[in-house]
């Protein structure tokens, strides 16, 4: 009798302790269930509905630049997109075999394009741009043996007088990594494979000429098929900018440097407009728009074509500064507009001999001037020294930024002995 009852209670203690474990994990199971029908309910309801709902995105043509007449610097022109839903093309063996040999490219190829676009699943990927005329129609003809491949139109950008704007509009590349996470902490809505400015102009102002996106929404099943076009958002193209450069003179300086490395500037004295910037080495800009090649980038770089010798680099004023040297003088009195220097054709400093460009004999204030007179202005500049010279100097912007709406902008330098003692350890001489 006492081992019955020592069974039926095991027996029991075993029922109890199975019934608690199957109420646990009904309770969890009922937990979990009430978390994703109520808690989540409406969070969820949207993922489902995105997985179902596409937006085919159509880029905003980028907003134009003008010459001051008006006249075209850069435009977007239309291209023709082979765009393929990877889902749908990989289905088919014989359609990848079609599509590679229709645009000359390999699988290989193909599936780089793929991955590189990040398409999300269901939606079009960006197989190849600014295919030709002949290209589309053959697509067209053999669309049968094509599942999920189609053509949109799109925008390019285009500069009509190419290397010759090149270092004033700067140029277009494929947004990197850095770049989308920067446009992502600003809430900007970049993605990987769009196009944003890389220099000049179309940096500067990459926030006003780039427009905003629009699209196709559209319903697709659980193949990835299309089934119905929700609706459409037009896209917003970016906004036109007007500058002041005049396209003749801009063509003429370009012109006037043939193949000389070197830069040109034309100012309006009267207003600070910049009226013609060029620089040499040049480069085509419309080389950017698509993939460039590693050869072609190799060459710009060997002839250091992407710099901007107007806006990057820091030159000797050489004798640009004679009026700064000459208002100095007037204003700590160590001239007048009688003082007269007497030029032997060179200028003597201690054993050091510096050459005038001409042996021009007495001369005073204003033919010092006129004339370029290297003597008289070595004179001047001993009798007021660098500390007064460099006052002056920085009160006309010498070794400041002009502020000029281009990136990166060198500042220059106006020396002085505290410069030199901090970045030669010299004292200034004499």
């Amino acid at each position: 009798m006492a081992n019955e009852f020592e069974y039926r209670k095991l027996q029991r203690a075993r029922v109890t302790y199975l019934a608690t474990v199957v109420l646990l994990v009904f309770t969890g199971l009922f937990a979990r269930l009430w978390y994703l029908q109520v808690a989540m309910g409406d969070e969820l309801l949207k993922q489902s509905n995105a997985n179902w709902d596409k937006l085919i995105r159509t880029r905003a043509p980028r907003g134009g630049i003008l010459y001051r007449d008006g006249e075209v610097l850069a435009t977007s022109r239309p291209q023709f997109v082979v765009m393929a839903i990877p889902e749908r093309l990989r289905e088919s063996d014989q359609a990848v075999r079609t599509l590679c040999d229709i645009l000359n490219i390999t699988p290989d190829d193909l599936e780089y394009a793929v991955k590189k676009s990040e398409a999300r699943p269901g939606s079009p990927a960006r197989i190849a741009v600014d295919v030709p005329l002949e290209t589309v129609a053959r697509i067209g003809e053999l669309r049968m043996l094509l599942p999920g491949v189609s053509v949109e139109l799109d925008q390019i950008r285009y500069y009509p007088d190419g290397p010759a704007v090149a270092h004033l509009v700067g140029s277009l590349g494929e947004i990197n990594q850095e770049e989308l996470d920067t446009a992502k902490e600003s809430g900007l809505d970049y993605r990987p494979g769009d196009y944003v400015g890389k220099s000049g102009l179309e940096k500067q102002y990459e926030h006003l000429l780039r427009g905003s996106d629009g699209g196709k929404k559209i319903k697709v099943n659980a193949f990835g098929r299309v089934v119905k076009i929700l609706g459409e958002e037009p896209s917003v193209p970016g906004k036109t900018l007007t500058l002041a450069i005049d396209r003749d003179l801009q063509i003429a300086g370009y012109r006037a440097m043939g193949d000389r490395a070197g830069a040109v500037v034309a100012l309006n004295p009267q207003t600070g407009e910049v009226l013609a910037m060029v620089s040499k080495p040049d480069y085509d800009p419309n080389a950017f728009v698509k993939r460039i090649s590693r050869r072609d980038w190799e060459k710009m770089l060997r002839r250091h074509a992407l710099q901007n010798r107007c806006v990057y680099n820091p030159y000797p004023p050489g004798s640009t500064f004679k009026p700064i040297v000459a208002v100095a003088g007037l204003k700590y009195g160590a001239c007048n507009v009688k003082t007269t220097a007497v030029c032997p054709g060179s200028f003597h400093l201690g054993r050091f001999r510096f050459g005038c460009w001409k042996t021009h004999g007495r001369v005073d204030f204003t033919q010092a001037i006129a004339q370029s007179c290297d003597v008289w202005f070595y004179n001047m500049a001993r009798r007021l020294g660098i500390e007064r010279m460099a006052k002056v100097a920085r009160q006309f912007g010498i070794g400041s930024k002009t502020g000029i709406d281009l990136p990166r902008e060198a500042a220059g330098i106006m020396p002085d002995p505290e410069w030199k003692k901090q970045v030669r350890d010299e004292p200034w001489y004499p």
